[in-house]
């Protein structure tokens, strides 16, 4: 791209673009995190931690069973209303919810990858690029104690709590939700980076 690039990402996306920013921290100007399903940082020796990750785990076995037994709307229904709320699959057209149902086993793939990936919390601290974290109240324990431990490790990190929101912030509150985005980008092409700056 001939320069640095601005990543976002949500959910399991938030998850790629802190691998991408760790092993390509060269070509990464800045980094917007939102509620990022890094679930092996739970794996810490902390109570707190084991809460949360048990919880999650939980979650990932119904869904493995739910694929095992051929339901996978059922699966899919178990997935959304955990980051949606009970009554979020209700509430989606009959008609679109065989391809959700299809996206199951893409949802079971990609929590094996979260829960196996070795990287620690430690192995975050030479992110040196400006890091907005964004997290709802309302969101599940994982997701919203990863953002607050990489909150605690990233050297140039602003972590954004958006009252109310639940996982799907940016779809739920993209009123709060995209300001506070422009507004780190703009503070980002500002700034020089603080391996840069020293």
């Amino acid at each position: 791209m001939g320069g640095r690039a601005h990543l976002v990402g949500h959910s399991y996306g938030g998850t790629v673009a802190l691998h991408v920013a760790r092993r390509y921290s060269h070509a990464v100007r800045s980094l917007t995190l939102i509620e990022p399903v890094a679930f092996h940082l739970l794996r810490d020796d902390d109570s707190f931690n084991a809460v949360a990750f048990d919880e999650i785990f939980a979650v990932a076995e119904r869904l493995r069973r739910a694929f095992s037994d051929g339901d996978s709307q059922g699966g899919m229904a178990r997935f959304v209303d955990y980051w949606s709320g009970p009554g979020a699959w209700a509430r989606i057209p009959l008609a679109k919810r065989p391809a959700l149902g299809a996206c199951l086993e893409k949802v079971l793939l990609e929590f094996q990858a979260t829960f196996e990936e070795p990287t620690r919390l430690q192995d975050f601290w030479a992110l040196f690029m400006p890091t907005l974290l964004l997290q709802g109240t309302a969101s599940p324990l994982p997701a919203r104690h990863i953002a607050t431990q990489l909150s605690r490790v990233l050297p140039d990190v602003r972590l954004e709590v958006v009252q109310g929101a639940g996982h799907m912030l940016p779809l739920t509150h993209a009123e709060r939700v995209n300001p506070l985005i422009v507004a780190h980008l703009e503070r980002a092409r500002l700034t020089p980076p603080l391996e840069d700056a020293a």
